[in-house]
């Protein structure tokens, strides 16, 4: 499972709460005591001026488990959706088989009836259950982009300023014909790569060197295989299966393939969510830490009595 959500930092840029914060026109940070001696602060722990932004950042583990639960549940209806088919379709099996391996009339006529009933029952569950997983269906991918949404937003406020994409391009991308077929792609990949805590953030943009993760590829490609079937599929009125027995039979095999990617993309989905998360909070723990060690070691100089020409210029 996602981890929970990183703690707050101490306070904003994570300073002691005695002390004062202010921008030199270098750009750089001071931090100063209530004595109103401004210390200078290096970049050597990362870049100061991102500071005031850590404490802005917001896990996504929250949405994140959400659309995990939700990916879960949507695979729970495939598979069940998966067995219907198939129990409808050994039903007009056996009752094509009837005539033969029965060949008494009256029990023929008990078997046709019990068959008859079970796969009028499986019928609807496959009517109902196809239009909620149909509007399911829509309802994770709405929430998988707000969570898309809310991780890359995190990427600015973690250092990260060498982005090719906005935030919006998480939903955006959807949108455009053609482009839809790899540009979504692309932007995930540069949230894993900028989500990777071992990249610093004032390096110029270094984590770019990162590679992706070949669980987003095998996503994307399964999504997609997925999205072919439901398109091939849907738009055939399920034939009746007592009516139209070997018309179904060719119906069950495309719905079955629908299903089964749709399951196997699943997976693949949720292990990349879970990993941008945790990446994404070991990252903010990471800057959290420097901003503390940072001021608890300028603390520790201003204690030990050193003057202002070592600490930094007076105002």
């Amino acid at each position: 499972m996602p981890p929970s959500d990183p703690p707050p930092l101490p306070n904003r840029s994570g300073f002691p709460p005695s002390w004062s914060e202010s921008s030199n026109p270098n750009g750089s940070v001071s931090a100063a005591p209530s004595s109103r001696l401004p210390v200078e602060i290096g970049p050597s722990a990362g870049d100061p001026s991102l500071w005031s932004e850590i404490d802005r950042f917001q896990s996504t583990a929250v949405f994140g488990v959400v659309t995990i639960l939700m990916s879960v549940v949507q695979t729970a209806m495939c598979v069940y959706m998966l067995v219907d088919t198939w129990r409808l379709d050994r039903c007009v099996a056996e009752v094509q088989r009837l005539p033969v391996e029965v060949p008494h009339q009256v029990e023929r006529i008990r078997r046709e009836q019990k068959l008859g009933q079970e796969a009028t029952a499986a019928e609807i569950r496959l009517s109902n259950g196809r239009s909620a997983l149909v509007c399911f269906t829509y309802t994770e991918g709405i929430l998988f982009l707000f969570w898309a949404y809310m991780a890359h937003r995190n990427l600015d406020l973690l250092g990260r300023r060498e982005l090719k994409h906005e935030p919006t391009s998480t939903i955006a991308w959807w949108l455009v014909p053609v482009a839809n077929l790899w540009m979504p792609c692309r932007v995930l990949c540069e949230i894993w790569k900028a989500s990777n805590p071992d990249a610093a953030s004032d390096d110029g943009g270094s984590w770019r060197r990162g590679r992706s993760t070949y669980v987003i590829f095998v996503w994307w490609l399964l999504l997609w295989a997925s999205w072919v079937a439901a398109w091939t599929v849907s738009p055939v009125k399920r034939p009746d299966a007592l009516a139209s027995p070997a018309a179904f039979h060719q119906f069950a095999l495309g719905f079955s393939l629908d299903m089964l990617l749709t399951v196997a993309a699943n997976v693949p989905q949720v292990v990349w969510i879970v990993g941008a998360i945790r990446r994404q909070n070991a990252l903010y723990r990471r800057l959290t830490m420097a901003a503390v060690a940072h001021a608890a070691e300028v603390e520790s100089r201003l204690s030990g009595g050193d003057g202002p020409g070592e600490l930094g210029r007076v105002e």
